[in-house]
């Protein structure tokens, strides 16, 4: 069941979460000065040369077709005078503020306002630990990813189409993983055998940008993703001691980034009578295998778009377990009915597609 209908938030609430979001963003801008194990050196200046080369056009593939963080550094650095690394820090805060905005509207469609700020303050935890590995300007682009996915699942929750498709259409300049969208509106149509018109639309915005930076930046099939990274995340063609543990311990870490949630979440989405739950738990088995073959998976940032999947419908199993566990069958709560967060109407909105 979605969650009853809510009072509008408070804007000290949208307050605290730029705040957060700017701290979120510190703790990985504190590390720009320190040196980089791999290259030997300071991840400033790695940061700005692979950003140079982002925007001179020699960046490997697949980076260089993620061009919109960069492009937003050098004109908002052209614009103030601040540099690029003044800028950088500060459109991270904005966009990644941006992204708590749909995240929490969506994750109040489930749960209490409470719950839904709970699924926002670890969501922020998750951004801190999947970007904390390295400090670069590239990483602009997740979370412009970050916000661009939160509203297109929010946009296609409320079936606001041109929303979603405009949305689509700036954020795969930063991320081809709005290729999601696509699939979650094509998984609609294949349900209910019925209006195209969406995944025409939502098709097109995704397949303009991408071909465009394709366009741009042509370069063979094999350079679309590293293939690679299939043999160390799943060592079936090595499948020696040593390759087997560091696959085991890359999983592990996976395993912990959303832990219970990964049991939790999954239960509540197939468990939930609304069928666009199912369909983000088709969207996310899609991406984790994706993931497996194309990226290395212990980098955890790759992983952040799932929290919106997956914290919303784990908040909402731990209050129903709670709830099951405290009251006997028929019991009501002090001052009111249980279960009073999760009443109202199942499923989603049977609306035709608005704009």
């Amino acid at each position: 069941m979605d969650a009853e209908p809510h009072s509008r938030p408070d804007w000290l609430m949208y307050v605290m979460f730029f705040f957060v979001s700017a701290l979120a963003v510190y703790c990985n801008y504190v590390f720009i000065y320190h040196t980089s194990n791999t290259t030997g050196k300071a991840f400033a200046e790695v940061s700005a040369r692979v950003h140079a080369e982002t925007l001179a056009g020699t960046r490997p593939f697949p980076y260089q077709w993620r061009i919109l963080g960069s492009h937003l550094v050098q004109w908002g650095a052209d614009l103030t005078g601040l540099g690029i690394h003044g800028v950088d820090p500060l459109l991270k805060t904005l966009f990644l503020f941006l992204s708590t905005i749909p995240l929490f509207h969506f994750a109040r469609t489930q749960v209490t306002d409470m719950a839904a700020m709970g699924v926002v303050w670890l969501y922020l935890l998750l951004v801190v630990v999947g970007l904390a590995e390295q400090y670069s300007i590239y990483n602009l682009n997740d979370i412009i990813l970050y916000a661009g996915w939160h509203a297109c699942v929010l946009a296609a929750y409320h079936r606001r189409l041109y929303l979603l498709a405009a949305v689509v259409l700036v954020t795969t300049l930063a991320r081809e993983v709005t290729v999601l969208a696509c699939l979650l509106v094509g998984l609609e149509f294949l349900r209910t055998r019925k209006g195209l018109v969406p995944v025409v639309v939502v098709g097109a915005s995704f397949l303009v940008p991408w071909g465009f930076v394709h366009w741009l930046y042509p370069a063979p099939v094999s350079q679309l993703a590293w293939w690679s990274n299939f043999h160390g995340n799943l060592p079936i063609m090595h499948p020696d001691s040593a390759h087997v543990l560091q696959a085991l311990r890359k999983t592990f870490k996976v395993a912990v980034f959303f832990n219970v949630g990964w049991v939790l979440g999954i239960r509540g989405l197939l468990r939930s009578k609304n069928p666009f739950m199912l369909e983000l738990f088709l969207v996310l088995c899609f991406y984790v295998t994706v993931l497996y073959i194309t990226v290395d998976v212990r980098e955890m940032r790759q992983f952040v778009p799932l929290a919106i999947i997956l914290l919303p419908a784990t908040f909402k199993e731990l209050a129903t377990r709670g709830r099951e566990t405290a009251e006997p069958p028929g019991a009501t709560l002090r001052g009111g009915r249980a279960g009073t967060a999760f009443r109202g109407k199942q499923g989603r909105n049977a609306a035709p597609w608005g704009t």
